[in-house]
């Protein structure tokens, strides 16, 4: 692997590497950056669709059931009079 040797570097006398993590997740973002990039914007969109038609549904719901509650309200006090 190519990109191990270009980030591994002599640490022990007994000759472990040690990995850089920042240098390896740097130049491996290198190359799947613009599928990233992609990916989460699309996600990004969807979501905010889904969160914003979510939304819109829960306070229709809510004001259907609250003119529901208002109407058996005035029919009631219209009865008692």
């Amino acid at each position: 692997m190519n990109m191990l040797k270009i980030v591994a570097v002599p640490m022990h006398k007994e000759g472990r590497k040690f990995v850089a993590i920042f240098a390896a997740i740097a130049i491996i973002l290198g190359f799947i950056w613009q599928p990233l990039f992609l990916g989460c914007i699309t996600l990004g969109i969807l979501s905010g669709l889904a969160g914003s038609v979510t939304m819109r549904l829960l306070w229709r719901l809510h004001i259907i059931k609250y003119l529901k509650e208002k109407q058996l309200r005035f029919a009631h006090r219209k009865d008692k009079s």
